[in-house]
């Protein structure tokens, strides 16, 4: 493991940890409403820290999703330098990547009110999830052909995925008690979460299918 780390070059490296940053950071913000949603039993104090949980995270998800960018120019240019050249930035930003991380930059910040707790929040919140899910789909595999079919997979992919994430924080928040509350949220979660490994496995499943029958063809 050491040996391929050190094979790496300092921007593929700093690529890695962005990426893993992101997807963790992303993922969790919109799973965390997700199970807002869905864990209806969760108690005040419980749905007061996922929502905190969710507005970090976009925090978080934010700052590794803008850095994308110079990383991606710095991956042109053949070196980190490339993370400050305008020509390299401008090229990053206008292309696939940077109409991705636009949306869900757009998307997270939609997400971050969710802390405040107001009837409005909820909706808000729910459209940055749509836009969190969608940016997905808007660059790497999912753009290819069929494009309207695997983006809508891909879509579903990430929304069942985010699922799973954000669920472990409440389950775990809850589970201690062992209340009549917890019990119901974890009933509840079980009830989702067939639905959803369902969605993730199919559309998983879906899309390995269509790449493989592109790539054959090629």
């Amino acid at each position: 493991m050491g040996g391929v780390l050190t094979a790496l070059e300092p921007v593929q490296i700093a690529s890695i940890l962005v990426k893993a940053g992101m997807y963790v950071t992303v993922l969790l913000a919109a799973g965390s409403v997700i199970n807002l949603w869905l864990l209806t039993e969760l108690d005040a104090a419980a749905s007061r820290r996922l929502r905190r949980l969710a507005a970090w995270s976009a925090v978080g998800g934010i700052v590794f999703s803008a850095l994308n960018i110079p990383l991606r120019a710095a991956f042109f240019y053949g070196g980190i330098g490339g993370a400050l050249d305008p020509m390299m930035l401008q090229i990053a930003f206008f292309g696939p990547l940077g109409l991705s991380v636009g949306t869900a930059i757009v998307g997270l910040l939609a997400i971050l009110p969710i802390m405040l707790d107001r009837d409005w929040t909820r909706s808000v919140a729910s459209v940055g999830v749509v836009c969190v899910a969608i940016s997905f789909a808007l660059r790497g595999h999912a753009t290819g052909d069929p494009r309207l079919a695997l983006s809508t997979l891909f879509v579903f992919h990430i929304l069942a995925a985010s699922f799973w994430i954000g669920g472990f924080y409440p389950l775990y928040d809850m589970a201690g008690r062992g209340n009549a509350a917890a019990v119901r949220t974890v009933e509840r979660f079980g009830q989702a979460a067939l639905v959803m490994v369902g969605l993730l496995v199919v559309a998983g499943v879906v899309i390995l299918v269509i790449l493989a029958a592109i790539r054959s063809r090629s």
